[in-house]
């Protein structure tokens, strides 16, 4: 911010209120997700109500604007431009009656699609200092998605386009998506949509209570709102790091999405995440093969057991043997025997094979997953295993059907690698469920279903993690390492090239993945202060290894991080068009200062 010493501070305009009466009258309240996006940004944003707002704002340096009318929300706009200019950055979602300090003129509106899950238009971004190497180098022709009404506008003046939006069934003249305007020491930048109700639609997709794909069966497959689109593309965490750029501009620490290292100095600092598992269809020893076989290459690895009939594949003998190897034993649900289509299930049903795992194993599981993916409604099943005691589920498949069984492929159905945790519909408040999704994203790839060599999508996974840090599942059956040379040698070879990329991974099981984010969201980043030659933060993280502060360098380049004397492992990386100093914080609570 320039000043001698700031306080730094990110909030975002929230009433309850506006929930309230969007589910009375049977909406869902999308502007609600501005909670799970600060979550997966690992932003510690307060809520602000309008009516403390202008008490507020001096201690305030970033503010997110809600789709609403300012006049409603009874903003002055000559006071938020002043404290634009003194630093702050405003970001506006589709907001009404500022155009004027956002530097930008409506052009019209493009409404809402009838079926509020099809896409309302695309966006394309343009070269700039908040866009720089977030769109895919992969797939660079293919366009965003924007869900919801949109407010097309014009950047006036020096403001600049970030975003250039195409609403759907053109043609029609291109207008800005996104704009940012630089207004003294501070922006105002402006979404066109609600990226709230954008980023909730591609991660939860529609409710499944009808076959949409033609496959005759509820699956998850039914929820992605992506098909017909390039899958290769994270068209959700692109929009979140635009986002996150644009909040970097205060300087303001984040938590990085990934867990620090075992190791020493930088080395601390990892490149991305990669959780291994697979499930076992039920076939006898497939298990403790494929267990061994992962612990001679130093990897976890979690097993998703399938019951039939009440039973396992897999002994209480060989159960043990897998968790003193270190690894994950958790439960396959299995819909899909002795059913008819569409294989509907019940919470009761979840509870019935949830008994079934407890007395065979004499524990309950953490992150499950469904046999062919099945699902229920929206927040339905998660609500459903929430109940019965899961924690988290891997079912989120990485493409739509047809193929029923997209193995080989790499993809992002729902827009994201990261996990999210599942939001509730009107009828239940639009509650946060604190259930986690694991989005199964790199699937089996590395070979062929004949068998044979394929590494190239292999490669690509690994070249996206690396590039953009993402967190990444590697599901590979324990069936198919057990039988298949094949998918032995991807696993190979997936090590051989992080190794050449130079990535500096984190390992674990899904069960270990469900406890690093529910760690992080508990996390604390609080008393941000800022000066000219000093950054100072108080973090708290009860994570085994701890936590990745991952701070904007904007006033001074930090040399040194200190935490009660001591010296922290410290990084200095430019990630996607901005320089972060990332600082490998311990576990427990702690002040960390930076310093030139």
């Amino acid at each position: 911010m320039g000043n001698p010493s700031c306080r730094l501070c990110s909030a975002f305009l929230y009433d309850p209120a506006w929930r309230r009466a969007a589910n009375a009258a049977g909406e869902n309240h999308w502007y609600e997700y501005v909670r799970e996006i600060n979550d997966q940004l690992g932003l510690k944003a307060e809520a602000i109500t309008p009516q403390d707002l202008p008490g507020a704002l001096g201690e305030l340096t970033s503010l997110i604007l809600p789709p609403r009318d300012a006049a409603e929300l009874h903003l002055d706009g000559r006071t938020l431009e002043a404290w634009v200019e003194g630093g702050g950055v405003l970001i506006g979602w589709r907001t009404v009656g500022l155009d004027e300090l956002f530097g930008v003129e409506a052009t019209g509106e493009v409404e809402q699609p009838e079926d509020v899950y099809e896409p309302a238009a695309f966006v394309e971004l343009v070269d700039s200092p908040f866009t720089e190497a977030v769109h895919t180098r992969w797939h660079p022709d293919q366009r965003l998605l924007v869900f919801g009404a949109t407010r097309p506008v014009a950047a006036q003046g020096d403001t600049r386009t970030v975003g250039t939006l195409f609403p759907r069934g053109g043609p029609f003249a291109p207008t800005a998506a996104i704009t940012a305007c630089r207004r003294g020491d501070g922006w105002a930048c402006y979404l066109a949509f609600d990226l709230a109700e954008t980023l909730w639609l591609l991660h939860q997709g529609r409710p499944v209570w009808e076959d949409v794909d033609g496959d005759g069966i509820h699956r998850v497959s039914d929820a992605a709102l992506t098909r017909g689109q390039q899958l290769e593309v994270l068209y959700a965490d692109e929009l979140l790091f635009v986002l996150r750029n644009m909040i970097a501009r205060t300087g303001q620490p984040m938590l990085y999405q990934i867990p620090p290292r075992e190791a020493r100095g930088a080395e601390a600092i990892p490149d991305a995440l990669f959780f291994w598992g697979g499930d076992d269809e039920a076939i006898p020893e497939a298990q403790l093969y494929a267990s061994e076989f992962m612990k001679e290459r130093g990897l976890p690895y979690h097993v998703n057991v399938m019951p039939r009939e009440g039973e396992f594949a897999i002994s209480k003998a060989e159960y043990d043997a897998i968790r003193a190897n270190g690894h994950e034993v958790s439960l396959h649900y299995n819909f899909m025997d002795d059913r008819e289509k569409p294989n509907a299930f019940t919470a009761e049903d979840i509870q019935q094979q949830m008994e079934w795992y407890v007395s065979a194993f004499g524990d309950k599981p953490i992150c499950t997953v469904f046999h062919w993916t099945l699902w229920q409604g929206w927040a339905d099943s998660a609500r459903w295993m929430l109940a019965a005691g899961n924690k988290a589920d891997n079912s989120r498949i990485h493409r739509p059907s047809p193929p029923l069984n997209p193995a080989g492929e790499l993809g992002f159905a729902f827009g994201t690698c990261y996990p999210y945790y599942f939001w509730d519909d009107a009828e239940h408040h639009n509650a946060r469920v604190p259930f986690l999704c694991e989005p199964i994203t790199a699937y089996e790839l590395g070979y062929s279903k004949e068998g044979e060599e394929h590494f190239e999508p292999l490669h690509r996974a690994l070249e996206m993690a690396a590039h953009y840090h993402l967190v990444m599942d590697m599901f590979y059956h324990s069936c198919n390492i057990m039988s298949k040379p094949a998918c032995r040698d991807a696993i190979d070879e997936a090590l051989r090239y992080m190794a050449e990329l130079g990535i500096k991974p984190v390992h674990m099981g899904n069960d270990e993945l469900w406890r690093w984010w529910e760690a992080r969201h508990e996390a604390e980043l609080s008393d941000v202060n800022a000066g000219a030659d000093r950054l100072s933060f108080q973090v708290s993280c009860t994570y085994r290894t701890g936590v990745v502060v991952m701070a904007p360098v904007v006033d001074f380049r930090p040399a040194r991080a200190l935490c009660g004397g001591d010296e922290l492992p410290l990084l200095l990386r430019r990630d996607l068009g901005q320089e972060w100093a990332y600082v490998a914080c311990p576990p427990g609570d702690h002040t960390v200062e930076l310093l030139p």
